[in-house]
C-alpha cells in the first residue's frame, strides 16, 4: 500500500509560525483582515495608508559615531521628502546609530519608491516579518568542571545579547549566584520596572541577568517561552533537578554559565514573530549597550547581504569585536529550506540531534513495535494498554481527516481508542484537544516525508507519541489493511545511546547560500532538537510547581544558535586576543565530522539514515568545544579583507558596500576579491568541467609556539587537489603562514555536479588536526551581480502614437534612458528596440548601472536576460473532433495564421505539408529564413501555404534541433497524416487541432530547450509584426508581475491587435506543486490533463501481483522479457546514484540478464537505460515519484522499459526490498483505450492562485497534455529505421496542451470573425467540461486517493470542450479599456500601467476597477468571515436571437449565492444584459480556506448551459 499523505505541512510552535498580520506600532496595532495569500503588488498607495521603512543610507562624512543626536537626525531627515505627515506625526521614527548607517521612517509606497531613487539611498525596505526559528547537551558536547573547556573558563566576563521574545525575569536560570558583577563597559539597562533607563529606580535584573530591553512592547518579559528558552540555554546558570514532567531531569546549564545575559525583546508572544523594526532596533541597541555575543534565533528569508538588517548590523558588530551566531533557518515542507543568515562574518548554525531519546513504544495488534518520542507526564501514566486504533484517514483522505482537525473525527467512534493524527495543519496540542473530547484515550503523531527520521518531544493533553516518518507508514498500512487494528502506547522514559548521533535533523536548512557569492554555508551543526531549557510557565496536562522552575523542549536551529553562541563566549573569555574570525575558525577547524560511532555524519531526512549528509546541510561539521579551545591554527579575518570581499561581490559597487560597511568605502582603492580568496576556514569554489582553479589562505599559528604542519586531502571525486607549500613552520604563536590550493579536474565533470573532499593541516606531533571542507561545484549559486550582461528595459512609451515613430526616432528615444550609447570596447548598448510587443528595448549594461537605469523617471521595469524552460493521432478523436459533425464540419482554421514561438520547426516534416492548404491572408508581413536572414523576396524559399514564415532570431536557422517546437507546432495546426505512429505504437491519423490554419514559426529556445528572455521579447514582438493571429507559447516561466512579463506585456499589445494568446501555466517536477505562471487576464492559460489512452505496458512480479504503467518500447524488437531476476539498488543503499541508477549507482551489482528498477529524476531516462544496458540489464522499471502521483509516461528507450504510477511504485520496492531473489517480467501490450477515469488533471500541472493578478482564478482551462502523439525532428527508439520526415514522438507537459488550445482558439477565429479575443476565451470556459468520461468530477492524479475531486486551482474552468464552444449560447466579452481600468485598479500607477498597454495612461481619467470586477468568465473573490460581497457581470448573446436564460447556482460550502437578476431575457444577437453576484459567508471560515462552487445560465429551450467556477477566497 503506498504510503499516506498527512498534510501539506507542520504547524509545530518553535521551528514554523503561520504568517499573520503582525505591524509593530508606536500606537495600539489596527489589523484589517485580507487573508488572501496573493500578493498585490502595490497595496497602499492611498496617501494616509503609511507604514513603517527601513532606510539604509550611505553614511555621513567623518566619524557617525562622533555625530550629535541631532546632527544625525538632520541628515536623515534630508533623505525624506517632509519632516512631518499630513497629521502632524514625525516621519522619522528612529535613527540607526550603532548597528548600520540608517533609519526608520514613515512613509506610503509611493514615497517609498521615491526615497529608494534618491542618491545616497541602498535600500529602502519594508517593516516586514521573521520568525523565530540544557539538562544534557553540555555532557554530550564535552562540557564539564573537571577538564576540557569549563575547566578554564565558563565565560565570565562576557555579555550575550539575545535578540528574541523577552526573557522570564524570575527564572531560576537566571539567577546570579555566584557570578561576578556586569563588566565596567556595560552600558544597558533594565526596563522591567524602568522604561526609562534612571539609575535611581529600582531593578529587578541582577548579575546574570544585566540588561532587559522591551522595544515597541511593553515590557521585556517572555509570554512565548523561546526567549527565555534560548537564553538559558546561551548562558542559564547552573539549576539542580531540572525535569519536563519527569522526562529528562539533571543539572540544567547553559553552554556559558558564567556569562552575562541581555535580552531585547524584538518578537511577540503567541505566534513569536519579529518585525523588522524591532529587529533593526534591537541590533542597533545591542550593539550601543556593549554585549559582546550577540544570539539570533531569528529564521528569516534569503536576500542580497544589502538587504539584510542582520548582515549589515553584524558587519559592524564584528568590527567592534562582537560575535554573530545565528539561525540557518528551519525547513518545514517538502523542499528543503535554502540557508539563511548567510554573510561570511555571521556563525551560520544548522540544527543536530542528540544520543537523548524520550522513548515511547507504540505495540500494534500484529505484535510489531516502533519507537518513537513523548514527555506525557510519567506520574500521570505509564501508557494506555492495548486499545482500538483509529485512523481518520481510512474514511477520506481530507486534511481534517488526516490531520484531525476540527470536523475531522465526525462520524467516527473514538471512545476509549488510540486515534493516528498526520503531524501539520493544526498545532499538536489542538489535535489532542480534539480527540480528548471526542472520548480518544491517546493519539500517535504521524511525522512526514519531509522530515525524515527525526521525532520531537511534546507534553499533550493525552498520552501520546511522535513517530518518524518510516515508522508513520509502517503504522499506517496496519490501520488500514486491518478490519479491527489494535495498539498500545507506552512511555519509557528518558533513554541514552541512541544511534546514530549527532545526525542533521530533518528540519535543518541547506546550502548553498544564494547571495554570499558561493561560500559554504551552515557553517557548523549544533545540538537543536529536543532541548530542555527554561520556559515561561509549566507545561502539559495538570501542571503544577511555580513557574519559576519550569522547563521544556524545544527543537530547532532556534535552539542551536544559542549552543554556538555559549561556546563563543567561552572562547572569547578564555582568548580576549582573539578576533571574531579566529573564533568562528576554531569553532569550524575543530569540529567533527564523525559520530559517536566513528561513522559519517548521516541525514535524518534521508528515508533509510544510511547516506552521509552533505556538507550542505552540515557545514563543517558537529561543534566541538574543547577541542575548539586550542585548535592550533585559525583563519584570520580582518575587517577590510570583508569590505574587499564585498567589492569583488557587488563589482566595486561604492554605494552598496558603503551601505553595508556603515562608512564610506572606495573600491577602486582598496580593491575586490573573489568570495573564494576570502580567507574562510571553508573552501568553496565555482568548477567548470577541465579547468583548474587556484585559491589562497593564510592560517595563525595560536598553539604551539614552535611546531610544523603538514597537509592531508581527501580528494572531491574526480578532482585533484595539490598544497603548496607543503609544509607550514611555525616559531612563534601568532606568527602567520600562507598556501594556495590548486584544484584541477580528472576527467570531465557533469556541469551542476558537486563534489566533496577536506583538506587538513596535521601537526607533526599529532596533537592538532586542522580541518576544512572542500565544496567543488557547489550547485544554484548565484552572483548576485554575475550574470548576462543583457537586459530587457520596459519604459513609459513616447508621446503620439508608438507605430508612427521612424526608427531612428524609436532609438534615439530608447537610448535616452542609457548611459550613453557604446560600451567601453565601442559596441553598441542597445540591442533591439521593440516596437510592436511592447513599449521597451534590450540593451548591454553591467548590473550597477542596470540598477541606475531602474530608478530613471519613465523606466517601469529592468529585467535580466534569465533562461526560462519549455515546459495527436487521437486527441481529436478525444475531444470531439471529426468531419462529420461539431467544428470541424464548419471551420478545420482556414485562414487564421498560429505563431509558435518554441524551439524552430522540422521544415521538412509531412506534418507540415502544404496539401489541400489556401494562400496565405493578404496581411502575412513574415518571412522564411531557412535560406536567407533578410527576408528578400527574390531568394527561394523552402516554406509553404502550409508554413508560412520561420524565424531564427539569435540562433543560426530556424531548424528545429530539439523536436519541442515541432511538435507543439504540429499539434496546434499539423496537417493530416495517415499512419502516424512512435515505434508500432497509437497508430492512426495525425492531425492537429486547427489542420487548416496557417504556421508561423520563431525560434526563441535553443536545442536544450532554454528560452532566453531576449530571444523571447525579440519573438513576441516580431511576431505580432508579421500578422499572426493566434501565438502559442509551450514557455514554463516564473511567476512575476504583469508589468515585469514580456509575455504579459506582449500579449497585452496583440490583444489590442485581435490576437489571441494561449499560454502554458507551468509543469511541476518537485515535491512542491509549482504555482501558475502567465496569469495576465488577456492570456488563456492552459493546464494539462489525462486522455483515456494507454500505451500499456504490464510489470508481472514473482508474487503474482501485476501492475500497469506506459512505454513506447519498439513492439517490432519485443513484446516484453520474459521472467527474469529483478535488481533494486535502492536496496544496497539510498544514494541518489543507487536510487536512480546514475552513474556508479549499479557498481559491485550484478544485474546481467535482469531487471533493474530505477527511481525517475536526476537524470533523463534515456541516460539511466543506457547504464544499465552497459551492465548488462535486459530491462527497466522506471519508478514514479511522489510528486508526480499516478500519472505515468511513455518513452521508447534503449531496452525494454516502463514507468509506473507512485501508489504501483510503493508495491513494487516493498516486494523488492522484503523478497530474496525477486523475479519480475514486463509484458508490452500496445495501444489500448477506454482507461478511466478521464480527463484526468496531470500530476504535473500546476495549481493557482496566481501570485501577482489579483485574485483572478487561474490556469483557466485544461488541455490534453500527458502522451501526446506528434511530428518529431527525428526518429526515435533503439535501432530506429525510417525517414525523419515522417517522425513522431510522445511529448508530455502544458507544452503540449497549450497548442491544442492555440489551434481551438484558431478554430473558433475562423468560424466568427467578428468576435473579440475574450469572447473567444469566454466561449472555451463557459462550455467547458467539469465531468469525466464517465460522469464523475475530474480528478488529480497527484493526490495519492484518486477519488478525491480536483480543485478549481488546478482544473480552472474544466476540459475544453471545442464543439461546444462554437456555440456557447452567452459569452462574458472584455474590451481592452477594461483591462486597462482594472491594471489601475492593480497598480495605481500610471507608468507601470503605461508600460503594459504600449501607451499613454492617466488612471485618474480612465478610472479603476478591482479584479473581482473584471467581466472575467470566472468568478473569484476574497472574502473575511462573516463578510458580504457583489460582483458585477455582463453577458453577450450570440446564441438564438430570441432567447431567455435562468440562473443555477452550486453554492460554495458556508457561503450564500443569489443572483439578481435570475432571469436574463434577449431579443437579438449581440445584445447585452448585466446581472451581479452577491455572496455572502453563512459562517465562520478558517484563512487561507476556499471555497468552491458554479454559476450556471441554462437557457429555457434546454440548448445552453453557460458554466462559471466561483472561487472564495478566505
Amino acid at each position: 500500500m503506498a504510503k499516506k499523505k498527512y498534510s501539506p505541512s507542520p504547524f509545530f510552535f518553535f521551528f514554523f509560525v503561520s504568517i499573520t498580520l503582525f505591524l509593530t506600532c508606536l500606537k495600539p496595532c489596527k489589523c484589517e483582515s485580507n487573508p488572501l495569500p496573493i500578493v498585490d503588488p502595490d497595496d497602499g498607495d492611498d496617501l494616509s495608508d503609511t507604514q513603517f521603512y527601513i532606510i539604509t543610507v550611505v553614511p555621513p562624512d567623518g566619524d557617525i559615531d562622533l555625530l550629535g543626536a541631532e546632527e544625525l537626525e538632520q541628515y536623515h531627515l534630508s533623505f525624506l521628502p517632509n519632516s512631518t505627515l499630513d497629521s502632524g506625526a514625525p516621519r522619522l521614527v528612529h535613527s540607526f546609530r550603532h548597528a548600520f548607517s540608517g533609519f526608520v521612517a514613515r512613509l506610503t509606497p509611493a514615497e517609498a519608491a521615491a526615497v529608494k531613487a534618491v542618491a545616497g539611498v541602498v535600500d529602502v525596505k519594508e517593516n516586514g516579518i521573521t520568525r523565530l526559528g540544557t539538562t544534557y547537551t553540555p555532557t554530550f558536547l564535552g562540557l564539564n568542571g573537571y577538564n576540557g573547556l569549563w575547566y578554564k573558563t565558563k565565560g565570565e566576563g562576557v555579555i550575550i545579547g539575545v535578540l528574541d521574545s523577552g526573557i522570564s525575569e524570575n527564572h531560576v536560570s537566571f539567577k546570579d549566584d555566584g557570578m561576578p558583577p556586569a563588566p565596567a563597559k556595560w552600558r544597558g539597562c533594565c526596563e522591567f520596572v524602568n522604561s526609562k533607563c534612571d539609575p535611581f529606580l529600582p531593578t529587578v535584573c541582577n548579575n546574570k541577568l544585566i540588561g532587559a530591553r522591551k522595544l515597541s512592547y511593553n515590557s521585556p518579559k517572555d509570554e512565548a517561552g523561546h526567549g527565555s528558552h534560548c537564553a538559558s540555554t546561551a548562558a542559564g546558570n547552573f539549576v539542580q533537578n531540572a525535569e519536563a514532567r519527569g522526562h529528562a531531569e539533571g543539572t540544567a546549564a547553559g553552554m556559558a554559565p558564567r556569562a552575562h545575559i541581555a535580552s531585547y525583546k524584538m518578537c511577540g508572544s503567541s505566534t513569536v514573530q519579529c518585525s523588522a523594526f524591532s529587529e533593526a532596533r534591537g541590533l542597533d541597541l545591542a550593539i550601543a549597550d556593549g554585549v559582546d555575543v550577540l544570539s539570533l534565533s531569528i529564521d528569516s528569508y534569503q536576500e542580497p547581504l544589502y538587504k539584510s538588517n542582520i548582515a549589515k548590523a553584524s558587519f559592524v558588530a564584528m568590527e567592534k569585536g562582537i560575535f554573530t551566531s545565528a539561525c540557518a533557518g528551519n525547513a518545514m515542507g517538502n523542499v528543503r529550506k535554502e540557508v539563511v543568515n548567510d554573510a561570511p562574518w555571521i556563525l551560520t548554525v544548522g540544527a543536530s540531534t542528540t544520543d537523548r531519546r524520550e522513548r515511547a513504544v507504540v505495540r500494534l495488534g500484529n505484535g510489531m513495535e516502533f519507537y518513537g518520542e513523548s514527555a506525557y507526564p510519567l506520574e500521570m501514566s505509564n501508557g494506555t494498554g492495548t486499545v482500538p486504533l483509529v485512523y481518520p484517514g481510512k474514511v477520506d483522505s481530507t486534511p481534517a481527516r488526516l490531520g484531525c482537525k476540527k470536523g475531522g473525527l465526525d462520524g467516527l467512534d473514538v471512545t476509549g481508542k488510540i486515534v493516528v493524527c498526520g503531524v501539520g495543519e493544526t498545532e499538536e496540542r489542538e489535535k489532542a484537544e480534539i480527540v480528548k473530547k471526542a472520548g480518544g484515550v491517546g493519539i500517535i503523531l504521524l511525522g512526514q516525508q519531509w522530515n525524515g527520521q527525526t521525532t520531537y518531544v511534546e507534553s499533550l493533553e493525552l498520552p501520546s507519541v511522535w513517530m518518524g516518518n518510516l515508522d508513520a507508514v509502517a503504522i499506517v498500512n496496519y490501520a488500514l489493511n486491518t478490519d479491527d487494528p489494535t495498539g498500545e502506547i507506552a512511555f519509557k522514559g528518558t533513554q541514552f545511546g541512541y544511534r546514530p548521533a549527532p545526525a542533521v535533523a530533518g528540519l535543518s536548512a541547506t546550502g548553498p547560500s544564494k547571495y554570499n557569492g558561493g561560500i559554504l554555508k551552515p557553517d557548523i551543526l549544533g545540538p537543536g532538537i529536543n532541548i530542555l531549557a527554561a520556559w515561561h510557565k509549566q507545561v502539559g496536562p495538570s501542571p503544577t510547581g511555580s513557574d519559576d522552575q519550569a522547563f521544556n523542549f524545544g527543537s530547532g536551529c532556534s535552539m542551536a544558535t544559542p549552543h554556538l553562541a555559549g561556546i563563543a563566549a567561552l572562547l572569547m573569555s578564555a582568548h580576549r586576543d582573539w578576533s571574531v574570525a579566529m573564533i568562528k575558525s576554531a569553532i569550524m577547524t575543530t569540529a567533527l565530522t564523525k559520530d559517536k560511532d566513528g561513522s559519517p555524519i548521516m541525514d535524518e531526512r534521508s528515508e533509510d539514515m544510511t547516506r552521509p549528509a552533505s556538507l550542505l546541510t552540515t557545514g563543517a561539521g558537529q561543534v566541538n568545544p574543547s577541542a575548539a579551545y586550542d585548535p592550533g591554527l585559525v583563519y584570520d579575518i580582518q575587517p577590510d579583507d570583508y569590505v574587499r570581499y564585498l567589492c569583488g561581490l557587488y563589482r566595486n559597487n561604492d554605494l552598496t558596500v558603503s551601505g553595508i560597511a556603515r562608512r564610506k568605502v572606495s573600491c577602486s582603492v582598496i580593491g575586490g576579491i573573489a568570495a573564494e580568496d576570502l580567507n574562510y576556514p571553508s573552501i568553496s569554489v565555482k568548477w567548470s568541467s577541465g579547468s583548474e582553479k587556484n585559491i589562497s589562505r593564510t592560517a595563525t599559528n595560536v598553539g604551539d609556539a614552535a611546531s610544523t604542519y603538514t597537509p592531508e586531502v581527501i580528494e572531491p571525486e574526480g578532482v585533484r587537489v595539490e598544497v603548496n607549500p607543503g609544509t607550514l613552520e611555525f616559531a612563534a604563536v601568532m606568527e602567520k603562514k600562507s598556501f594556495n590550493v590548486t584544484l584541477k579536474a580528472k576527467s570531465k565533470l557533469r556541469g551542476g555536479g558537486r563534489r566533496e573532499g577536506y583538506l587538513y593541516w596535521k601537526s607533526t606531533d599529532g596533537k592538532y588536526r586542522v580541518g576544512s571542507p572542500i565544496l567543488s561545484n557547489p550547485l544554484s549559486i548565484v552572483d548576485p551581480d554575475e550574470g548576462d550582461d543583457l537586459y530587457i528595459i520596459t519604459v513609459v512609451p513616447p508621446d503620439g502614437d508608438i507605430d508612427l515613430l521612424g526608427a531612428e526616432e524609436l532609438e534615439q528615444y530608447h537610448l535616452s534612458f542609457l548611459p550613453n550609447s557604446t560600451l567601453d570596447s565601442g559596441a553598441p548598448r542597445l540591442v533591439r528596440s521593440f516596437r510592436h510587443a511592447f513599449s521597451g528595448f534590450a540593451a548591454r549594461l553591467t548590473p550597477v548601472e542596470a540598477a541606475a537605469v531602474k530608478v530613471v523617471d519613465g523606466v517601469v521595469s529592468v529585467q535580466e536576460n534569465r533562461i526560462t524552460p519549455l515546459g495527436t493521432t487521437y486527441t481529436p478523436t478525444f475531444l470531439g473532433l471529426n468531419g462529420y459533425n461539431g467544428i470541424w464540419y464548419k471551420t478545420k482554421g482556414e485562414g487564421v495564421i498560429i505563431g509558435v514561438l518554441d524551439t524552430g520547426i522540422s521544415r521538412n516534416h509531412v506534418s507540415f505539408a502544404d496539401d489541400k492548404m489556401p494562400p496565405p491572408p493578404a496581411k502575412w508581413r513574415g518571412c522564411c529564413e531557412f535560406v536567407t536572414s533578410k527576408c528578400d523576396p527574390f531568394v527561394p524559399t523552402v516554406c509553404s501555404n502550409k508554413l508560412l514564415g520561420a524565424r531564427k532570431l539569435i540562433y543560426k536557422s530556424p531548424e528545429d534541433e530539439s523536436g519541442h517546437g515541432s511538435h507543439c507546432s504540429s499539434i496546434a495546426a499539423g496537417n493530416y497524416v495517415q499512419s502516424a505512429e512512435v515505434r508500432g505504437h497509437a497508430e492512426g491519423t495525425a492531425a492537429g487541432m486547427a489542420p487548416r490554419a496557417h504556421i508561423a514559426t520563431y525560434k526563441i529556445c535553443g536545442g536544450a530547450n532554454q528560452c532566453f528572455s531576449f530571444s523571447q521579447a525579440s519573438g513576441l514582438d516580431q511576431a505580432i509584426a508579421d500578422g499572426v493571429d493566434v501565438l502559442s507559447l509551450s514557455i514554463d516561466s516564473y511567476p512575476e508581475r504583469l508589468h515585469e512579463s514580456n509575455i504579459a506585456k506582449a500579449s497585452f499589445v496583440a490583444m489590442e491587435k485581435g490576437i489571441f494568446t494561449s499560454a502554458c501555466a507551468g509543469n511541476s517536477m518537485g515535491n512542491v506543486r509549482k504555482e501558475v505562471v502567465n496569469d495576465a487576464p488577456w492570456i488563456l492559460t492552459v493546464g494539462a490533463s489525462t486522455t483515456d489512452r494507454r500505451v500499456r505496458a504490464v510489470v508481472r512480479l514473482g508474487n503474482g501481483m501485476e501492475f500497469y504503467g506506459e512505454s513506447a518500447y519498439p513492439l517490432e524488437i519485443s513484446n516484453g522479457t520474459g521472467t527474469v531476476p529483478l535488481v533494486y539498488p535502492g536496496k544496497v543503499d539510498s544514494t541518489p546514484a543507487r536510487l536512480g541508477c546514475m552513474k556508479e549507482g549499479l557498481s559491485g551489482l550484478n544485474v546481467t540478464g535482469k531487471i533493474v528498477l530505477c527511481a525517475v529524476g536526476e537524470i533523463e531516462n534515456h541516460e539511466k537505460v543506457e547504464i544499465v544496458k552497459k551492465a548488462g540489464g535486459v530491462g527497466v522499471i522506471l519508478l514514479g515519484q511522489k510528486w508526480n502521483g499516478q500519472t505515468t509516461y511513455a518513452e521508447s528507450l534503449e531496452l525494454p522499459s516502463v514507468w509506473m504510477g507512485n501508489l504501483d511504485t510503493v508495491e513494487i520496492v516493498n516486494y523488492a526490498l522484503n523478497t530474496d531473489d525477486a523475479t519480475g517480467e514486463i509484458a508490452f501490450q500496445g495501444t489500448q483505450f477506454g482507461h478511466r477515469p478521464a480527463p484526468a488533471v496531470a500530476g504535473l500541472s500546476v495549481t493557482g492562485p496566481s501570485k501577482y493578478n489579483g485574485g483572478i482564478l487561474k490556469p483557466d482551462i485544461l488541455g490534453p497534455g500527458i502522451n501526446i502523439l506528434a511530428a518529431w525532428h527525428k526518429q526515435v527508439g533503439p535501432s530506429p529505421t525510417g525517414s525523419d520526415d515522417r517522425a513522431f514522438n510522445f511529448g508530455s507537459g502544458c507544452s503540449m496542451a497549450t497548442p491544442h488550445l492555440a489551434g481551438i482558439a484558431a478554430l473558433l477565429m475562423s468560424a466568427h470573425r467578428d468576435w473579440s479575443v475574450a469572447m473567444i476565451k469566454s466561449a472555451i470556459m463557459t462550455t467547458a467540461l467539469t465531468k469525466d468520461k464517465d460522469g464523475n468530477p475530474i480528478i488529480d492524479e497527484r493526490n495519492e486517493n484518486v477519488t478525491q475531486p480536483a480543485s478549481l486551482l488546478t482544473t480552472g474552468a474544466g476540459q475544453v470542450n471545442p464543439s461546444a464552444a462554437y456555440d456557447p449560447g452567452l459569452v462574458y466579452d472584455i474590451q481592452p479599456h477594461d483591462y486597462v481600468r482594472y491594471l489601475c485598479g492593480r497598480y495605481n500607477d500610471d507608468n507601470l500601467v503605461s508600460g503594459i498597454t504600449r501607451r499613454k495612461v492617466h488612471c485618474s481619467v480612465v478610472g479603476r476597477i478591482t479584479a473581482e470586477n473584471l467581466n472575467y468568465p470566472s468568478i473569484s473573490v476574497k472574502m473575511g468571515s462573516g463578510s458580504e460581497k457583489t460582483i458585477y457581470r455582463t453577458v453577450t448573446n450570440v446564441g438564438d436571437a430570441a432567447s431567455t436564460y435562468a440562473a443555477e447556482v452550486i453554492e460554495p460550502e458556508g457561503v450564500s449565492v443569489e443572483v439578481n437578476p435570475g432571469t436574463l431575457e434577449f431579443a437579438a444577437a449581440m445584445e447585452n444584459k448585466s446581472f451581479n453576484v452577491t455572496l455572502k459567508a453563512k459562517s465562520k471560515m478558517r484563512w487561507g480556506e476556499h471555497r468552491e462552487g458554479y454559476l450556471y445560465w441554462k437557457s429555457a429551450d434546454g440548448k445552453y448551459k453557460v458554466g462559471s467556477p466561483i472561487l472564495v477566497q478566505y
